[in-house]
């Protein structure tokens, strides 16, 4: 934990993102010249706005593995409250598809798409264990590590302790990625939802539409007319559920989609 405000350690520079309450800066350390990605409390007046920023510090530096991205520093006590976390030049799976679309790509092949959830099943259910959910699970809170390629959760700005009343909050997530009970009663399979949606987005090319269960909505034909069979038609059901119960646990979509992306990897080959 530094004990310093932001300009005696860090030089920043270029805004690479913006919350509702928090700007995030590519930052200099003085000392190293080594390169990091600062978020720095905007309405640091607001009690509320601070308290939401320290408990998303605490949930990620306590939620710290392989799996999220990596806090390094922090000062939650200075007028500015900020953390410091490693720099992920890479961007993120949002930033991904909208650069691939502008370019006229707007579907993955089956086997990648399935290696990127996978990653984010087995990150999930690394965070599961340790008694956090998520909460806002979506290609904008998914960065690409640039040494290994892989998927790290990053924003907690909505997650919680599994056993913490999530209700009393509201609701908090991005609607076009949320569990439809979500607003109601969210846990640990809220952050499975959004697997399917991605799934099918990165598949498709489209999100699933919001109430895609609803009787008065076609499931989508995109997955049908790109030829991707019943096996991913299911998978895609199965994980975007509109009942949490029969929607699997972390393990259990880790499990499925890494033996998936094996058999189509296989495919592939």
């Amino acid at each position: 934990m530094s004990r310093y405000n932001v300009p005696v350690v860090y030089e920043l520079h270029s805004v690479i993102g913006a919350g509702g309450f928090a700007d995030v800066h590519r930052g200099r350390r003085r000392d190293t010249g080594s390169v990091y990605a600062v978020k720095i409390l905007r309405e640091a007046w607001d009690p509320c706005a601070r308290q939401r920023f320290v408990a998303e510090a605490r949930h990620q530096l306590r939620a710290q593995g392989n799996h999220v991205v990596r806090i390094v520093d922090w000062n939650l006590e200075a007028p500015e409250p900020f953390i410091v976390q490693e720099y992920m030049p890479e961007g993120s799976l949002e930033e991904r598809l909208i650069r691939e679309r502008e370019a006229g790509q707007y579907t993955w092949r089956t086997c990648c798409a399935l290696r990127a959830m996978t990653e984010v099943a087995e990150a999930l259910t690394d965070l599961h264990s340790q008694g956090y959910v998520h909460r806002d699970v979506k290609p904008g809170n998914l960065l690409f590590d640039q040494r290994t390629g892989r998927l790290k959760l990053n924003d907690f700005g909505c997650s919680a302790t599994v056993d913490a009343r999530l209700v009393s909050a509201g609701f908090c997530g991005t609607p076009a990625y949320a569990a439809p009970e979500q607003e109601i009663s969210p846990g640990p399979k809220s952050d499975i939802y959004p697997l399917g949606v991605m799934l099918h987005e990165l598949l498709a090319g489209s999100r699933l539409p919001t109430e895609w269960w609803n009787q008065s909505i076609a499931w989508p034909s995109q997955i049908h007319t790109c030829g991707l069979g019943v096996e991913i038609d299911q998978l895609i059901r199965w994980l975007a559920s509109p009942n949490p119960l029969r929607r699997p646990t972390a393990v259990q979509a880790y499990q499925v989609l890494n033996d998936a992306w094996a058999r189509y990897s296989s495919r592939a080959a």
